[in-house]
């Protein structure tokens, strides 16, 4: 398998959060015939279920288990797309025949799901005597995937290694133990209101829109005051049924975002106060659901990452040291778990020459550079099958 290949093969078909079906199909195809293990569909989820406003969502991802000796080392790629439109004109997977007709994978998770393929192909062929989980993991740009899965998957369990392409890391340059995840919790709101006529009885309506815009504004007012770093972004605003009707319901969707993990408990329950308040002042009643999450992280394993640094040294490969991650992940979730009960964990920022940001309907990274970012793992992963790390 060629690893440049096969991550234009999926480039061509990106899938959105919990509808990675064509991707799962084909991740499941490659590996059936390998001397794994493969866990997909609901047996993935437990009883969690997934979804709350897309119909379609299913039970996607795989997980390729390698027997051997007890503790696993496990290593999680995130799989989905984002709902984008990816550029025609001046833009290389279009000049080279592999760019998405729908959606997009603008965030490097193509890359991510050729090299743990890679990875599965190596670990089959060398077949280490400790036991490795591979996880596709569905739903990470919406953080819904670790939070839906079942947590059983981390059994025996002692090692986590996550990576991401790009995210500012200079090119062909490894950031050895990203640090400073922020954690985020992304929130759907309804504000319940009452209809009436605006112009005859406008004063037997209660707006939810007005409701909604009173809260944003206490929670803004809030901010300034919290001791942490906190993002508060509305990205989605719908209601209203007619332009003469007090608006009866409103809905918003909310990012919210803070340094630390005890940052977004305080920042939850200002929320959750000033929801309350709203609900005493209109007279009114609210509903927040959490339907996204993902926690902080910090690196604070120094001799971890100074060992992995010098390995990648010895082997001319350029680093960097923990590197800021500066947005959200949720791999997080195994990270954090997996050091709470002793073991360890890792995250690497894989540096490529990007050709625009991430998100952006122009973005790509140099897939040559799968190359180093392969051997890189494969380094890390053969240290800690010898137990030198």
């Amino acid at each position: 398998m060629d690893i440049i290949d096969t991550r234009r093969y999926f480039h061509q078909f990106p899938e959105t959060s919990f509808n990675e079906f064509r991707t799962t199909k084909e991740i499941i195809n490659i590996l059936k015939d390998y001397d794994c293990h493969l866990t997909y569909g609901k047996a993935l989820y437990g009883d969690h279920p997934v979804g709350y406003d897309d119909i379609d969502a299913g039970y996607t991802g795989v997980l390729a288990t390698f027997s051997g000796e007890s503790p696993y080392i496990l290593i999680r790629s995130d799989i989905d797309g984002l709902p984008i439109e990816e550029a025609q004109s001046d833009h290389y997977p279009a000049k080279n025949n592999f760019r998405s007709k729908s959606n997009m994978h603008a965030c490097g998770h193509d890359g991510h799901i050729a090299l743990l393929l890679s990875l599965a192909i190596y670990i089959n062929k060398i077949k280490p005597h400790r036991g490795i989980k591979l996880l596709f993991q569905p739903a990470e740009e919406d953080v819904r995937g670790a939070m839906s899965l079942d947590e059983s998957l981390l059994e025996n369990v002692n090692l986590v290694i996550g990576y991401h392409i790009g995210l500012g890391e200079a090119p062909r340059t490894i950031g050895v133990g990203s640090t400073n995840f922020l954690a985020t919790k992304k929130l759907k709101i309804d504000f319940i209101g009452k209809a009436s006529h605006c112009a005859s009885a406008p004063e037997l309506g209660i707006s939810a829109l007005d409701m909604a815009i009173s809260f944003i504004n206490k929670i803004n007012s809030v901010i300034d005051y919290l001791d942490d770093k906190f993002i508060f972004n509305v990205g989605k605003i719908s209601g209203g049924e007619a332009v003469n009707i007090i608006m009866p319901k409103c809905t918003i969707a909310v990012d919210a975002r803070a340094s630390s993990n005890h940052g977004m408990d305080l920042f939850m329950k200002n929320i959750n106060d000033a929801l309350s308040e709203i609900e005493r002042d209109f007279k009114a009643r609210t509903a927040l659901e959490v339907v996204g999450s993902a926690e902080s992280y910090k690196e604070d394993d120094d001799k971890l990452v100074d060992d992995i640094i010098s390995l990648l040294n010895k082997n001319d490969i350029k680093t960097s040291r923990t590197p800021d991650f500066g947005a959200s992940e949720d791999v997080t979730k195994y990270m954090n778990m997996v050091k709470a009960r002793g073991g360890k964990a890792i995250h690497l920022k894989l540096g490529s020459k990007l050709s625009a940001p991430h998100h952006n309907d122009h973005f790509d990274f140099e897939d040559e550079d799968l190359l180093l970012f392969d051997k890189t793992i494969k380094l890390i992963l053969n240290d800690f099958i010898d137990d030198k790390l």
